[in-house]
């Protein structure tokens, strides 16, 4: 029983290459471009049980002030990765610190870090720390496949089995860092007198302290010439030094603490939070997507609506920030007054990436009473065959609010798709239409890929599927 379970997998494992992956444009701050593809779940699986596989030889000596997609600093043979909240709360309180005893700080990072990372250089460094074998050698393989689609390049992006990867390449980085460390005093009056000093690491994002500019510049040119010989660049549009109150001003508006503290008082004290709105009303383009998620986040659990309608002036030119827009309006219950505004900013000119659109269509709750215009809209997006994202979006909310138009649009667009992650996204919709089995069972069984899926369902007994948050959302979310 065991094996029929993992069958699927092990084929797959046994087999070659990748197979085929939907590219897709994530936007980044500033109108920038993230390119990022969707794999195929079994071979998503297979990418993470093959690195998994390899994970002691190629992170577990990482320096304990690395933070983030890493094995446990103290047990040497621990089995699980330490879990990202945890290790992003102990980044905090270390950048804290340091800021706070050391005299001067300097932040840099990698430019475009998991798509610059060079195949050949990634294929070394597996060798020379990875297990050798087939499993070894089935990562090699797959990750070579994925790096001749076109338009793509290095490691993919949002993804725990590439930070892992990213994680060991990056090593090379840590050890100017590490003779940096090893050099500061370590205890007594030294130590006292110089300011703590230190590093600490979360992916390429890299902070070092210490007692003077021209050291810590040193530092640098040292990164930037290992840097060169990885093939990465420091971004020097983001390298900056900070000494004394302004490098404490900049972690803290970092880790963005004032604002919670502030939150935390009694009576509570809402200016911070708020002045952190304004910032990123002021300049929403610039503004990066941790700030804003840190912000919205609160802003839904305070339930605050002071900057609703001057936020709202500003979505459109955050569109890096969307799901996150999504996810605290719908909350609020702000969607409601959003929906006029949602059809003119789709075919407006500021709908520059259809991730974003697909993104802010999540804010209208599946449950929901949906207006005739706006299911309409919905269909003729689906009907013009959009990029994976907005299919999703459009046939899954369809499928909910108007089955029968569902049916009517999706049957009609199934013979003009070709690519199984279509498929997959269409037949599931109609599985939540209550579709005849017949079409659901055709939609998949031309494409391997899809095989497992039509396993899933047929097990499932052709009900419907649980589905992540923000495509299950209700009106009370």
């Amino acid at each position: 029983m065991r094996a029929e379970k993992w069958a699927s997998l092990v084929r797959r494992l046994n087999a070659s290459g990748a197979c085929q992956v939907y590219s897709i444009d994530v936007p980044k701050e500033n109108f920038g471009v993230r390119p990022a593809v969707v794999m195929e779940p079994l071979d998503r699986l297979m990418y993470q049980s093959l690195v998994d596989f390899q994970r002691f030889n190629l992170i577990n000596d990482l320096d304990y002030w690395v933070y983030g997609w890493r094995l446990p600093r103290q047990d040497s043979h621990g089995k699980n990765y330490l879990t990202n909240k945890v290790e992003w709360a102990g980044y905090r309180v270390a950048l804290s610190n340091l800021a706070e005893f050391s005299p001067v700080g300097l932040k840099t990072d990698v430019t475009s870090c998991f798509a610059s990372i060079p195949m050949g250089g990634l294929v070394k460094d597996l060798r020379r720390h990875g297990v050798a074998g087939d499993a070894l050698e089935r990562l090699i393989d797959l990750l070579v496949e994925l790096d001749q689609t076109p338009g793509r390049s290095g490691l993919m992006q949002r993804s725990k089995s590439s930070s892992v990867l990213a994680n060991m390449y990056l090593r090379r980085l840590d050890k100017p860092l590490h003779e940096y460390y090893e050099k500061l005093p370590k205890r007594g009056f030294k130590r006292a007198l110089s300011g703590r000093g230190g590093v600490v690491r979360w992916m390429d994002d890299i902070w070092v302290f210490g007692l003077d500019e021209a050291t810590l510049r040193g530092v640098q040119v040292e990164l930037e010439g290992v840097a060169h010989g990885a093939k990465l660049e420091l971004n020097m549009g983001k390298t900056v030094v900070k000494a004394n109150e302004d490098l404490v001003a900049a972690v803290r508006k970092i880790q963005h603490s004032a604002v919670d503290d502030a939150l935390d008082s009694d009576p509570t004290d809402w200016q911070p939070l708020e002045e952190l709105l304004d910032g990123i009303i002021d300049d929403p383009t610039q503004a990066d997507r941790t700030t804003i998620r840190f912000a919205l986040h609160r802003m839904r659990t305070h339930e605050i609506s002071s900057r609703r309608d001057r936020l709202t002036s500003a979505v459109s030119m955050m569109p890096h920030a969307a799901d996150h827009v999504a996810r605290a309006y719908r909350h609020l219950g702000w969607w409601r007054s959003m929906r006029e505004w949602y059809l003119e900013y789709k075919k407006g000119p500021w709908a520059h990436f259809e991730w974003s659109v697909a993104r802010l269509g999540a804010m209208f709750p599946t449950q929901a009473r949906i207006s005739l215009r706006m299911r309409t809209a919905f269909a003729e997006t689906l009907h013009e065959r959009p990029s994976l994202p907005l299919m999703a979006l459009t046939a899954q909310r369809l499928a909910f609010w108007d089955p029968d138009l569902a049916r009517e649009v999706i049957y009609e667009l199934l013979p003009r798709v070709d690519h199984p992650h279509e498929r997959r996204i269409l037949a599931l919709s109609l599985l939540r239409t209550g579709d005849e089995r017949r079409l659901i069972r055709r939609s998949l069984s031309d494409f391997e890929e899809n095989a497992l899926t039509l396993r899933m369902i047929e097990k499932n007994r052709f009900d419907p599927f649980a589905v992540s948050p923000d495509f299950r959302a209700d009106d009370d979310d």
